[in-house]
This record gives structure tokens, C-alpha cells and sequence, in this order.
């Protein structure tokens, strides 16, 4: 079993997430940015298509709405003892993908 359990502070967005696991990957991605209520309303759609149509979909409107809700773990303690953090997003990233390459592949 391996447990990933992270935090910085401050907090990576999703943007800055898509950023560096697209550089440390590799991999040339554009990655499009789109407004909350577009995507909302794009899943939505699909997803009661797709429930019409009797297709099993994972896109879908409560996924959209996840994504906006702020999931920020504070490391207090951390923080109370000046902890010096040895990694910074990209070189996490690019540790894990060294340690666990077929995480990656």
C-alpha cells in the first residue's frame, strides 16, 4: 500500500499542479483554462446525456463542483516549528517519479 499525503505552504494551485507534473512527466500538454460555470455546465450536460442514452460516464456536474471547493491543509505544527521544507513542488515531482517511476508511466 503507498500513501501520498502533501503540503506547502503556500498551497499549489491546480494550475501550478498541471504545470510541473506536465514538466517533470515530460510530456507537451496544452493545458486549456476554462471558466467554473463553462465546465459546469458542459459536465451537466453530458453526464444527463449520457444517463439518457443509458452510458456510464464519469464526467459529471458534482466533479466540476469538487474541484472549486478549497481542500487547504494547513501544516500548523509545521509551521509553529519554522519547519524547513526540503522540496519544493518540481522537485517532489520529480523525486516521486525517481522513486516510483511506474507511478509515472
Amino acid at each position: 500500500i503507498f500513501l501520498y499525503n502533501f503540503t506547502m505552504t503556500p498551497a499549489p494551485t491546480i494550475e501550478e499542479y498541471a504545470n510541473e507534473i506536465t514538466e517533470v512527466a515530460k510530456i507537451k500538454k496544452f493545458i486549456p483554462k476554462a471558466s467554473f460555470t463553462l465546465l459546469y455546465w458542459t459536465a451537466f450536460i453530458i453526464g444527463k446525456v449520457a444517463k439518457a442514452f443509458g452510458i456510464n460516464s464519469s464526467i459529471n456536474a458534482e466533479r466540476i463542483i469538487k474541484l472549486k471547493q478549497a481542500n487547504i491543509i494547513e501544516p500548523t505544527v509545521l509551521q509553529k516549528l519554522n519547519y524547513n521544507y526540503q522540496y519544493t513542488l518540481h522537485t517532489a515531482l520529480s523525486d516521486w517519479k525517481n522513486e516510483w517511476p511506474e507511478d509515472w508511466s
